[in-house]
C-alpha cells in the first residue's frame, strides 16, 4: 500500500495542509497519506508549540471526514528529538507491507543536505515535493526518486493562525469549522478564570483512573478546570490521562518526575487558576452535582472551607454529621488524636488563599501528608462549614503496602512540634496522643525495636490525655504490650 508521510508539527493544522495533503494523494496515487505529528522539528524552535496531545486531537478532528488521510501519533514513541530518517527507519519496520513515500515542501528540499541522514532517505524512499512561496526548484535536476507536484501554493500559516488567535481576530475560512471552534473556545476559557480547580495526583492508577477523570470532567458545574499530575507513573496512566485530555479541553495533564504525592498536590496547586480548590485521589470518584453543591455551600456560609460528607464503594455514608460551623481548634484535636470522622483533603472546597503555604510537606512523609496539610490549614483560624452533601465516592480498602518507617515519624513529630511552636501549652497533650497512636502502630506490626529507638520517651510525657488503655501499651514492654493493642485493633 502506497502511504505519504506528510510530517510537522501542525500547529495547529489548517486548510492549506488538508488541501495540499489531497492533491499530492491524488497526483502521486497514494492509497493514504498519514499526518505524522512531530513532537519537535529539530529544525524548529520548540517554544511556541501547544501540547503535543493537543495538536494531535486537533488534527483528529481536522480530519475525520476527509477519506485516506489520517492523523498519527507515531513520532510520540520514538525518541526526542524527532528525526525523519529514525521516523521512516522505524516505519519501514513495523509496516514492511507498506511502499512509503516522504512528503515535504520545496523550502525544505532546498536544504534537504542539512537533515539527519539525507543519503539514507533519498536511497531507500521516494520523496514528493510541493512548491513554496519563493523557493525556485529546478524539475530537471532532480534525482530519479524524487518528483516536483504542482499543488499551488496556499497562502496560509500556522503561525499566522497563532498570531490572529493572540490579536482576537477571526480564523474562520484559515482552518477547519472544528479547529475554528476549538480554538477560539480555548482562548475565551483562558481569558476566564475558572471558578473551582480540581487537582489530581495520578500514580499508578490504570485500574481507576479513567472512571476518577470522568466523574470530575461529567460535573454540571459552569466553570472548572482539571489538573492531573501524573507522577512518574510506570503502569500506563499517563497514557489514558492523555488521551482523555484530547477530549476535552479543561482537563490539563502534565508529566513530572515522580516526586511524591505532597509534590504532585502542590505543582497542581500552582498550575491551577480557580479561586477554589478541590482535590481527587485518582482512586476514588466525585459524585453528581459535587462541585454545584460545594460551590453553593461555600457561597451560602461565607466559609473558608467547606467539609462534606461521602459514601463508600458499598454506598455506606460516612463523614460527620453536617449543617454547622466547626472550630478549627477542635478539628485539629481529633486530627492529632486520630479520631477524626471528617473529610481531610478530597470532599473538601478551599478558597484558594487558605491553602498558600500548606502543601510544603517532605517527600519522605507518605502517610499522613493530607492530616499536615489540614491542620496547617486550620491553624490560620478559618471559617470552617460542615455540609450534610454527600459529594465524594471513597473506595475503602484499596492495598497499601508502604511500610512503617521510624524515621518518617520522628519527621512528621518533628514537623508537628514546629508548626505547634506558639501553641505548645494547648497541643502538647494532643501531640502526645498522636505519637502514642503511632507507637501503637509499630507495635502492632511487631516493630518492638521503635521503643528503645525513640518512643520511650513517652513514658516521661504528658498523658492527660491519653485513655487507660494507651497508658498500659506505653508502661508495657513492647512484646507484652502487643497483645492488648492487637486485641484492640482486631475487634
Amino acid at each position: 500500500m502506497k502511504t505519504g508521510i506528510f510530517g510537522g508539527s501542525f500547529n495547529p493544522i489548517h486548510n492549506g495542509h488538508i488541501a495540499l495533503a489531497k492533491s499530492i494523494r491524488q497526483l502521486a496515487g497514494l492509497d493514504e497519506v498519514w499526518f505524522v505529528v512531530s513532537p519537535h522539528n529539530p529544525l524548529k524552535d520548540a517554544e511556541g508549540l501547544m501540547p503535543d496531545e493537543e495538536r494531535l486531537r486537533m488534527v483528529e478532528m481536522a480530519l475525520e471526514n476527509e477519506e485516506g488521510l489520517l492523523a498519527s501519533d507515531y513520532e510520540f514513541r520514538l525518541p526526542r528529538p524527532s528525526f525523519m530518517a529514525n521516523t521512516l527507519r522505524s516505519l519501514s519496520h513495523d509496516y514492511p507491507d507498506r511502499e512509503f513515500t516522504l512528503i515535504i515542501g520545496a523550502d525544505n528540499w532546498l536544504c534537504f543536505d542539512k537533515w539527519r541522514e539525507p543519503d539514507f532517505i533519498l536511497n531507500n524512499f521516494r520523496i514528493a515535493v510541493y512548491p513554496r512561496q519563493g523557493c525556485e526548484i529546478n524539475k530537471n535536476s532532480l534525482p530519479d526518486n524524487v518528483d516536483f507536484y504542482d499543488t499551488g501554493l496556499h497562502n496560509v500559516s500556522s503561525t499566522q493562525i497563532r498570531q490572529l488567535l493572540k490579536e482576537d481576530k477571526p480564523i474562520n475560512g484559515l482552518v477547519p469549522d472544528s479547529i475554528a471552534a476549538y480554538l477560539e473556545g480555548k482562548a475565551i476559557a483562558k481569558e476566564r478564570k475558572p471558578l473551582i480547580s480540581v487537582i489530581i495526583p495520578v500514580y499508578n492508577k490504570r485500574e481507576y483512573v479513567e472512571d476518577c477523570l470522568n466523574s470530575v470532567l461529567t460535573q454540571d458545574f459552569d466553570s472548572f478546570e482539571v489538573i492531573a499530575v501524573e507522577d512518574g507513573s510506570t503502569d500506563g496512566s499517563g497514557v489514558i490521562c492523555d488521551r482523555m485530555a484530547r477530549e476535552h479541553p479543561n482537563l490539563t495533564v502534565v508529566h513530572p518526575e515522580n516526586g511524591g504525592v505532597t509534590a504532585a498536590r502542590r505543582l497542581g496547586f500552582e498550575l491551577s487558576k480557580g479561586e477554589f480548590i478541590t482535590f481527587v485521589d485518582a482512586d476514588d470518584k466525585m459524585l453528581p452535582g459535587a462541585l454545584h453543591m460545594l460551590y453553593d455551600e461555600i457561597m451560602a456560609t461565607g466559609a473558608d472551607e467547606v467539609v462534606a460528607r461521602y459514601i463508600d464503594q458499598c454506598d455506606n455514608l460516612c463523614g460527620h454529621e453536617g449543617g454547622q460551623y466547626m472550630q478549627p481548634s477542635w478539628m485539629i484535636k481529633q486530627l492529632l488524636a486520630s479520631k477524626a470522622d471528617f473529610c481531610v483533603l478530597w470532599a473538601v472546597l478551599f478558597r484558594r488563599k487558605l491553602l498558600e503555604g500548606c502543601l510544603s510537606t517532605p517527600r519522605l512523609i507518605r502517610s499522613g501528608e493530607d492530616i499536615l496539610m489540614q491542620i496547617e490549614c486550620l491553624l490560620k483560624e478559618p471559617k470552617v462549614w460542615f455540609s450534610d452533601k454527600v459529594v465524594y465516592m471513597y473506595n475503602v480498602g484499596l492495598p497499601n503496602d508502604r511500610p512503617l518507617s521510624l524515621d518518617e515519624q520522628q519527621m512528621y513529630d518533628d514537623i508537628l512540634y514546629s508548626i505547634f511552636k506558639d501553641r505548645m501549652e494547648e497541643y502538647a497533650p494532643y501531640i502526645v496522643l498522636h505519637q502514642t497512636k503511632m507507637y501503637e502502630n509499630f507495635i502492632y506490626k511487631k516493630q518492638f525495636d521503635v521503643y528503645d529507638k525513640y518512643y520511650k520517651l513517652l513514658r516521661k510525657a504528658d498523658k492527660s490525655r491519653l485513655s487507660i488503655a494507651d497508658r498500659i501499651a506505653i508502661a508495657l514492654p513492647p512484646s507484652i504490650a502487643y497483645y492488648p493493642i492487637a486485641h484492640r485493633k482486631n475487634k
